[in-house]
């Protein structure tokens, strides 16, 4: 005979239990895209994530949001507007201090949005801005390193 003793099988309802997600990843599900503006102007390569975004959206079955971000004026709120005719959610953040751009504000926008709506996803045009959305998206996803 083995010495090995044997955990007591969990009740059904206890299995299911546990493979059920923390209520925390049943909120917000969507897929975010960031939308990069040129000076007065959405560049176009946002129109290919937000393709890119529809398309997984509807495979994961999630909502879309545009993330618009920048100064507090027409081309900041037409940018959104012309998102929000299309999709599903716009995020939009407007303030002077975004005017000029500067990794750290962007950053911490950005970050913001992430923390605040925890999307599934978060596309961002390849080399934009090199290093405003990894620091948004790992700033809430890693633990920190001391």
């Amino acid at each position: 005979m083995s010495d090995v003793m044997r955990a007591p099988a969990l009740p059904a309802e206890r299995r299911a239990a546990k493979k059920a997600l923390p209520a925390r990843f049943n909120a917000d599900k969507h897929v975010c895209v960031f939308i990069e503006q040129e000076p007065g102007q959405v560049h176009p390569i946002s129109w290919k994530l937000m393709g890119a975004g529809r398309k997984l959206a509807e495979k994961r079955k999630l909502d879309l949001a545009a993330v618009v971000i920048g100064p507090e004026g027409e081309a900041t709120r037409s940018a959104a507007v012309e998102f929000f005719l299309r999709r599903d959610l716009v995020d939009l953040v407007a303030d002077n201090m975004l005017a000029d751009y500067r990794n750290q504000s962007y950053s911490m926008a950005l970050t913001d949005l992430v923390n605040t709506h925890k999307p599934e996803f978060l596309l961002c045009k390849p080399r934009s801005w090199a290093v405003m959305s990894p620091r948004a998206v790992t700033a809430f996803t890693r633990p920190r390193r001391r």
